[in-house]
């Protein structure tokens, strides 16, 4: 699919070019950056920067100079100087580092990445601001200007390019970074996205932005493409970015323009995207001196880095609607992209409603629709953002139900849910959160929805009996010697694992035995027992614990413990023991308990 095609792509371009830090020839240069299907990118000898498909002899997108006419002498045109570097290399030092003045002077990136002594030193390139984990310097001479592209190795960072062009000190007339589409007309608008600290505090940016609807290749869904002017180019005053329908021009000053191109295969992706490539051009500001420093990404919050997506559950009425419900419990990651739903690879489409309810707040919800550039253009409405406007949702602490309703899912898609397709015993969900990670997921009938016609006629589909048998014999079955069930292992999941830092332990209180259990495959479940009868636990609710296991059997300590309703807790183990001494790297168990019931889960630290 395009958004794994995109992944990592302003990264690879770099990756591959294979340039020298001296200059490097055009054939170097001029090479394909991500040969995938649906979308590659490409940079040109006088760094140009293209999008193609496969199959298309047009690029979906083309960026090129534009210098006014000048005089210039015969057989003067250079050679474009290339080169590249890195955060925190020999040269090049920035941020917050001590010698991020490397000459000592005072003063910072007055000797550009160009191969020339702009300070009139003696020396080339000693003192330049390198930005980024990877940085490519495109020179070509001093009247037509310089570009710059930078990428970052951070996950939601990798599917955007970064450049930053500048005009030739040398230059006649104006000079222009022109991007072109193929087949579709920019429209300009703001956007605007969430963002979370890493505080965990979660901001509304907006961001101006041109964006565009454009086919990947013949047959596959179109991509959206964006362009994000991150600063005002110090241009003479002549005049801001023109839009002329497929033409998209930006002047250029002496100091490079920060430009953000970003292609995502969904409205929400683009937006998101868009916000985030502005918090990077912004920065960090030290609180200690007030010090700021552009082109600094901020770490990421804690839950953005560790929390868990939910399980999700799926729900037809009778008017034959589809609802996706997810529980959240306290840490779950929520932000789903309601338009990258895929069951059993079959595409939902967009939903039409997204409804929140908080475990202590009444229901909210919105609608929602797929964008598309008509109804951009014609209402302006550029903000979409659900979770923004879904209180609680958008933190990272929010605990409730999540319902995503889908009005006339395709008749593939309700086949393939209520097993009339055959062979098909187990039905996975494909999902993507809105920062670009993928997310897969058996997905399981709801049996606990509240509406009776709709978990009659759930159940039914689902091939369980409707009427629950008698709860004492249900509970004798179960603690029987013939039954000798498990805890399910799904009830109790660890991430990230292996881990470093700080695992989350998501458990799960399930409320029918089938949910609950699994048997002995030589035993099988026993005969008469009922998978949609409530569990039968002692005082109505399981007393619940967690400990963590040495290899050898060791308790090192208990996580947590207490009696709970059905629903969702998580817990965090730091890889410390009861004392707070940091165990070895190594293996170790996590035990579930309830009631008389357990399951176990390796988790891995490393130190």
């Amino acid at each position: 699919m395009f958004r794994a095609s995109l992944a990592g792509l302003g990264l690879a371009i770099l990756l591959a070019a294979g340039l020298t830090a001296a200059g490097a020839t055009a054939a170097e240069i001029l090479r394909r950056v991500q040969p995938v299907p649906g979308l590659a990118a490409e940079i040109a000898p006088d760094g140009t920067l293209l999008l193609r498909t496969a199959t298309a002899d047009e690029p979906v997108l083309v960026s090129s100079f534009e210098v006014a006419p000048g005089r210039r002498r015969p057989g003067q045109i250079p050679v474009p100087h290339v080169a590249r570097a890195h955060e925190g290399g020999p040269a090049g030092q920035r941020g917050f580092s001590d010698q991020a003045d490397d000459d000592r002077d005072g003063r910072l990136n007055e000797d550009p990445l160009d191969g020339r002594d702009n300070d009139g030193d003696g020396l080339i390139d000693e003192d330049y601001a390198a930005i980024g984990d990877h940085m490519l310097v495109i020179d070509l001479g001093p009247v037509t200007g310089r570009i710059e592209y930078y990428s970052w190795a951070h996950p939601h960072l990798q599917s955007t390019i970064f450049a930053a062009p500048s005009a030739g000190s040398d230059a006649l007339g104006p000079v222009t970074w022109q991007l072109l589409t193929s087949g579709s007309d920019w429209i300009e608008t703001d956007v605007r996205g969430l963002h979370h600290r890493v505080t965990g505090r979660c901001d509304v940016r907006t961001t101006h932005a041109y964006v565009a609807h454009v086919d990947a290749k013949p047959g596959a869904a179109a991509v959206w493409l964006g362009v994000a002017v991150l600063n005002e180019p110090a241009t003479d005053g002549t005049g801001r970015t023109i839009l002329d329908h497929r033409r998209l021009s930006i002047p250029l000053g002496a100091e490079p323009t920060a430009v953000a191109v970003v292609a995502a295969d969904t409205w929400l992706g683009l937006v998101r995207r868009l916000t985030e490539a502005a918090v990077v051009r912004a920065g960090v500001t030290d609180p200690v001196s007030g010090r700021s420093v552009p082109w600094v990404v901020p770490p990421p919050c804690a839950g953005c880095r560790t929390a868990e997506t939910p399980d999700f559950l799926w729900n037809i009425n009778r008017q034959g609607h589809l609802t996706l419900t997810a529980r959240l419990a306290d840490g779950s990651a929520a932000q789903i992209d309601p338009d990258r739903f895929r069951i059993d690879n079959l595409a939902l489409g967009s939903p039409d409603q997204i409804l929140w309810q908080a475990a202590d707040a009444d229901e909210v919800g919105i609608g929602w629709y797929a964008m598309t550039p008509n109804r951009l253009a014609r209402t302006g409405i550029g903000l979409a953002d659900p979770y923004a406007a879904l209180g609680s949702l958008k933190e990272h602490r929010a605990a409730g139900t999540i319902n995503y309703r889908f009005r006339t899912p395709s008749s593939a898609v309700l086949g393939c849910l209520t097993g009339k397709r055959s062979g098909n015993s187990v039905v996975t969900l494909e999902a993507g959160m809105v920062n670009g990670h993928d997310v897969t997921r058996t997905l399981d009938p709801d049996l606990s929805a509240t509406d009776p016609v709709r978990s009659a006629l759930t159940l039914a589909l689902a091939g369980t009996p409707v009427a629950p048998g008698n709860p004492g014999d249900q509970e004798r079955l179960l603690r029987s010697e013939q039954a000798r069930p498990t805890l399910a292992p799904d009830l109790l999941r660890g991430w990230p694992n292996p881990f470093r830092d700080v695992i989350s332990l998501r458990l799960r209180i399930p409320v029918t035995v089938g949910e609950a259990f699994v048997w002995d495959k030589n035993g099988g479940t026993p005969a008469g027992l009922d998978s949609g009868a409530p569990v039968p636990w002692s005082g109505g609710k399981p007393t619940v614990s967690v400990k963590i296991y040495s290899l050898s059997g060791r308790e090192l300590r208990t996580l947590h413990e207490g009696s709970y309703m059905t629903g969702e807790v998580t817990v965090y183990w730091d890889g410390t023991d009861a004392f707070g001494r940091k165990v070895a790297s190594g293996t170790y168990f996590c035990k579930l308990q309830m009631d008389d019931w357990s399951t176990t889960r390796r988790v891995v630290f490393m130190r």
